[in-house]
């Protein structure tokens, strides 16, 4: 005969050297700790063996235990999240206010993500840029050369440097370097002279 369930029998302490079995329906019976204690599940009888208290409080302070630790692991990891969004928000901050020009190109060559100093060499807004092919704004004399440097950072993962000239006249000093599988880093800075 298989023994009820947990969700089948509702154990509470009442005095402490007495025991409360319950099943669904409310039916109680006590026992003090010299007796078994009986209770009827559907047509099945079940006898709780003695110690059955300690075993139920021994289960009910291991519960304690893992609760306290959960709690304790949950407050770190909301901890460390904290720290991450921190770090990401810096990290963020340093990309956007930098004054040289950062973009990410992806395996096609176009604009993913630019920062304030990018758009303003490129001579458009941001949201404009996105989704453009990056050759497509340098003159049509150094486009050749922009995409020597590229396929070479992207197949080698080598850094190139080089300068071309934009649409928008500005000669710009370029550093290409692979990111991922996925995208490229460009950093841009405008040559003076």
């Amino acid at each position: 005969m298989a023994a009820p369930s947990r969700r089948d029998l509702k154990i509470s302490e009442e005095p402490l050297k007495t025991m409360t079995i319950a099943n669904r329906s409310g039916n109680r019976r006590h026992a003090g700790p010299h007796l078994r204690a009986s209770c009827k599940l559907g047509s099945h009888a079940y006898q709780s063996p003695r110690g059955t208290f300690m075993y139920t409080q021994r289960l009910l302070d291991d519960l304690d235990i893992q609760q306290v630790e959960i709690e304790l692991q949950s407050e770190e990891l909301r901890t460390v999240r904290a720290e991450l969004e921190a770090s990401v928000e810096r990290y963020r901050e340093l990309f956007e206010l930098a004054p040289i020009g950062y973009a990410t190109l992806d395996k096609q060559l176009r604009l993913c993500e630019l920062n304030q100093a990018a758009a303003r060499l490129l001579g458009r807004d941001r949201s404009s840029l996105r989704g453009t092919a990056f050759n497509a704004l340098v003159s049509s004399a150094d486009v050749p050369r922009l995409d020597l440097a590229l396929v070479l950072a992207a197949r080698a993962g080598a850094r190139q440097r080089f300068a071309v000239s934009l649409h928008t006249g500005k000669a710009v000093c370029i550093s290409v370097a692979k990111l991922d599988s996925s995208q490229m880093l460009l950093a841009m800075q405008e040559v003076n002279g």
